[in-house]
């Protein structure tokens, strides 16, 4: 059974705050609830369901979609959006991120 009050890092309950918003983090984080697909898209988890079968192409129209605009437009876009996030990450969870890149102390 997963505890509820496992360690979740700092930067990962900033980040899914800010996807799903505070409320529904502390609850999820706070009952280790496991979310069904449609529970899922209704607090803003996901951004659509889709067929299994229809998974990767769908998620290849999306990329491509999304590589169609301009990289540092885009790219700055995201910084603005989620900066504050990163900054958290890069504060609070610097060996996480270290794990995740591939990077050796």
């Amino acid at each position: 059974m997963n505890s509820p009050f496992s360690n979740h890092p700092p930067g990962s309950l900033a980040l899914i705050s800010y996807v799903i918003g505070a409320r529904n983090t502390d609850w999820i984080t706070l009952t280790a609830q496991r979310l069904g697909p449609k529970e899922a898209l209704k607090i803003g988890l996901v951004d659509e369901l889709s067929p299994m079968a229809d998974l990767i192409p769908r998620a290849i129209e999306v990329a491509k979609l999304l590589a169609q605009k301009p990289a540092q437009q885009y790219a700055k876009h995201k910084k603005n959006l989620r900066g504050s996030i990163a900054e958290i990450m890069e504060r609070k969870d610097p060996d996480m991120i270290r794990e995740f890149l591939g990077i050796k102390s």
